[in-house]
């Protein structure tokens, strides 16, 4: 019997949620962050942060495991 080849593991554990704006916003303003300073911790350009912050965008797998580590939030869904 043969199998199915295996499918690669996707960079993040699940769906991103519907809220992660919100989230990144809550998040970061309880660490009393700006969007300069979160932005420069996790290296990304500030406008780019601000996309997600409002929604013009959704952060790639491995930028959204850097906002979760740096922000201490979970922004997926399983």
């Amino acid at each position: 019997m043969q199998h199915a080849p295996a499918k690669p593991k996707s960079e993040d554990s699940g769906e991103l949620a519907e809220d992660y704006a919100k989230r990144i916003m809550q998040a970061r303003s309880k660490l009393g962050l700006s969007r300069k300073e979160l932005a420069q911790k996790i290296f990304i350009q500030e406008k780019e942060l601000e996309g997600f912050e409002q929604s013009k965008y959704k952060p790639s797998g491995t930028i959204v495991k850097k906002l979760e580590f740096a922000l201490g939030v979970k922004l997926t869904e399983e």
